[in-house]
């Protein structure tokens, strides 16, 4: 995270950190990743390659993914101003998230992160690159946690009352 810091006004370096998330790009983005150790490691380059699409960056220690894509599903309910108790497209793609396996994931994040540059989200990277790491079970639950949290949007969609915890 240090180095894609120090490295965030650089355009030429951002340019090519973004070419690792497209598989017939990516060999232009790995000299820019070498530094860091991340040629080939699929965790370095998505994170490497979000994090130039959308830098960003938020350091809080409590804010994880999921809380960003609830924000991010927050403001997209507020435009749409639809009052529609359908399942929303956000709500699908971040089902699918939960739902991929590592490889998946890493591709299925690129249309999230665009959806929260759009509306100027921040996102925890390292928190993003410690979840990829350890994807799995305990990982998928907090974010589906952090998502449908109660008393968010979701909830109060349903109608379910606001329980405190």
């Amino acid at each position: 995270m240090q180095y894609l810091r120090a490295h965030r006004d650089d355009r030429g370096t951002m340019a090519e950190l973004r070419c690792l998330l497209n598989r017939h790009l990516r060999a232009r983005g790995w000299q820019a990743i070498a530094p860091v150790g991340g040629i080939g490691d699929p965790v370095k380059e998505t994170i490497a390659g979000l994090f130039a699409t959308h830098p960003l960056d938020s350091n809080q220690p409590d804010y994880h993914f999921g809380t960003a894509c609830r924000r991010l599903a927050i403001c997209r309910q507020k435009s749409t101003a639809s009052e529609s108790k359908a399942e929303s497209p956000l709500d699908v793609r971040f089902r699918r998230l939960l739902s991929a396996d590592r490889p998946a994931l890493c591709t299925r994040l690129v249309s999230i992160i665009l959806g929260l540059k759009a509306e100027e989200i921040p996102v925890n990277y390292a928190s993003l690159a410690a979840d990829l790491i350890y994807w799995g079970d305990r990982v998928r639950e907090r974010w589906a946690q952090q998502y449908w949290a109660p008393g968010s949007l979701h909830t109060q969609q349903k109608g379910a009352a606001n329980v405190p915890e």
